[in-house]
């Protein structure tokens, strides 16, 4: 792309309703560590190569390298998922 063609990227953007175990102070790395899992995928939109006959959406992150498990577990809001229902949790998580 030159310097005149507009892009729009999305990302994962934690926020405190999240629960991040790490803090908030670290949600760069949390974002990261959703693509590196494979919870979140980076996709880039480009709309000029829709002009020129191609898909204008763009994957940006490769497979996952990191435990998606272990991504969820580091959020309270899926954390507390398996404190409350100990019996359901695990199958839903393993679906997810």
């Amino acid at each position: 792309m030159d310097g005149n063609t507009a892009a729009a990227y999305v990302s994962y953007a934690p926020c405190s309703n999240h629960g991040i175990k790490a803090g908030m102070a670290k949600t760069q790395l949390e974002a990261k560590r959703a693509v590196e899992s494979g919870y979140w995928s980076l996709y880039r939109y480009n709309p000029e190569l829709k002009e020129q006959g191609e898909n204008p959406f763009h994957r940006d992150s490769k497979e996952p390298t990191e435990s998606f498990q272990d991504f969820i577990r580091g959020e309270v809001r899926y954390a507390s998922l398996i404190q409350k229902f100990p019996d359901t949790a695990p199958q839903l998580l393993q679906q997810a």
